[in-house]
C-alpha cells in the first residue's frame, strides 16, 4: 500500500494495493513468474526522456536474477492509481520494483504448486455507448462531431481467464483500482481470488466510478469518453463473466 495512491480521492481513498503473481514451473525445472500491480509505471515522470522499464523493469530483473528463468509484468487496474515512494527518479523506480520483487520471493517460498489445474477462458465482445465528450458539466460535444474527431474503437472485448480459484479479468482501458478492489472483495466471499488488468486489445479510455465523472480531474474530463455510466456498465458485464467462469468445473 505504501507504493500507490488514489489520485482522484487522495491517498486515503480506496486503492487496489495487492501485488499479485502466478508461478509456473515446467517439468524439468524452468520457472516463470507473471506479476501484476496497479500503480501506473510513471515513477520517472514526463521530464525523463530515456527509454526505461520504470519500476516493472527493476522487478523483472531482480526476479530473473534471483529465482526465475522468465519474469513478466502485466499492468493491473491502474485507473486513478499513481506510484509513490520515498526517493526520486530512477532511485524511486528501483526502490519500488526491487521491494516488490523481494516480497514476491518471500511469498514464493510458501507456495505449493498443483500439477492438475482448472483452466478456462471467456471473451465477450461489448457494444459501446455513444461518445460523451464533456465541454462543461452541462454540455457535451454532439455525437456526430465526436465521431468525426475520433473514430469509435472496434472489436472491443472484455475477457476472463480462470486458473483454479483465480479469476483474471482483462479490460480494454484504464480500469479503476477502486472497482478492482470492490470486485476482489466480492469474489473473496465466494472463495475466489481476483486480478484485473487493463490495456487489453482495444482502448476505450478510463473506466472509473460515475461519482467522479463531473469532477475536474483529467481522467473523467478528458478520458471519460463514454459517459458517467460506462464504469457501472463494465462492472455489470464483468460480474457476468466472473459468474460464468466460477461455475465451470
Amino acid at each position: 500500500s505504501e507504493f500507490t495512491r488514489n489520485r482522484l480521492s487522495g491517498n486515503e481513498g480506496i486503492k487496489n494495493t495487492l501485488f499479485s503473481f502466478i508461478s509456473i514451473e515446467q517439468t524439468g525445472g524452468r520457472k516463470a513468474i507473471i506479476g501484476t500491480f496497479s500503480a501506473h509505471a510513471t515513477v520517472l515522470g514526463a521530464k525523463n526522456l530515456e527509454l526505461s522499464g520504470d519500476y516493472p523493469g527493476y522487478w523483472e530483473r531482480r526476479i530473473e536474477n534471483k529465482i526465475a528463468d522468465l519474469a513478466m509484468f502485466c499492468g493491473g487496474s491502474m485507473g486513478s492509481q499513481s506510484p509513490v515512494g520515498s526517493k526520486d527518479g530512477f532511485e524511486n523506480a528501483e526502490l519500488i520494483g526491487e521491494t516488490l520483487a523481494e516480497r514476491t520471493v518471500e511469498k514464493l517460498a510458501g507456495i505449493r504448486k498443483q500439477e492438475r489445474n482448472i483452466l478456462t477462458s471467456l471473451s465477450l465482445k461489448i457494444d459501446l455507448p455513444e461518445y460523451h465528450f464533456r465541454l462543461s458539466k452541462n454540455r457535451n460535444l454532439t455525437t456526430g462531431i465526436s465521431n468525426i474527431l475520433m473514430i469509435s474503437p472496434k472489436n472491443v472485448y472484455l475477457q476472463g481467464l480462470r486458473i483454479n480459484n483465480l479469476l483474471w479479468i482483462f479490460t480494454p482501458g484504464d480500469f479503476s483500482g477502486e472497482y478492482a478492489a470492490e470486485l476482489r472483495n466480492e469474489l473473496s466471499n465466494k472463495g475466489f481470488e481476483a486480478i484485473v488488468s487493463g490495456y487489453n486489445g482495444s482502448y476505450i479510455g478510463y473506466i472509473i466510478p460515475g461519482k467522479y465523472f463531473y469532477t475536474k480531474h483529467y481522467e473523467p474530463l478528458m478520458m471519460g469518453w463514454f459517459g458517467p455510466t460506462m464504469g457501472d456498465y463494465a462492472m455489470d458485464l464483468i460480474e457476468k463473466i466472473t459468474q460464468s467462469l466460477s461455475e465451470c468445473k
